[in-house]
């Protein structure tokens, strides 16, 4: 079950991905409208638009995908792990991390530390979940 689970969120995942391109895109062609949204009684009927024809779904795809991942949830629980980046500077770490969290697919981060070592590196602590769902390949 755990397998067919996965192969379904996956499929989710790829239809938010789809919404997620599609609302960018009307944003973009938008701009001008959007820009007014950020005084505090400002109204658009476009937003509510966004909200029906994008959000909503957004957000009931992941709540299918959480429950999902919560299926076999009342068996095991998920315990956290951590991973350590070091750098000589800030922005190669930033890069180092960013690139270790594009791959953990279908992990929940809960925090990221950056401290300033005593030898002059920089060294990131990232705390993670594991995904719930099987992977066929290792991070």
């Amino acid at each position: 079950m755990p397998e067919e689970a996965a192969n379904l969120a996956k499929v989710l995942s790829g239809i938010q991905q789809k919404l997620r391109e599609e609302l960018l895109s009307d944003l973009q062609g938008a701009e001008e409208d959007i820009k007014g949204l950020s005084e505090p009684g400002a109204y658009s009927m476009a937003l509510d638009e966004y909200r029906a024809k994008f959000l909503d779904k957004l957000y009931m795809l992941q709540s299918l995908i959480n429950e999902l991942a919560n299926l076999d949830e009342t068996h095991r629980r998920r315990l956290p792990r951590v991973f350590t980046v070091s750098a000589p500077g800030h922005e190669e770490l930033a890069k180092l991390v960013n690139d270790r969290l594009s791959k953990l697919e279908g992990c929940h981060v809960s925090d990221v530390k950056v401290i300033l070592a005593a030898d002059k590196t920089w060294v990131a602590f990232v705390t993670f979940y594991p995904s719930p769902f099987p992977r066929k390949r290792p991070v």
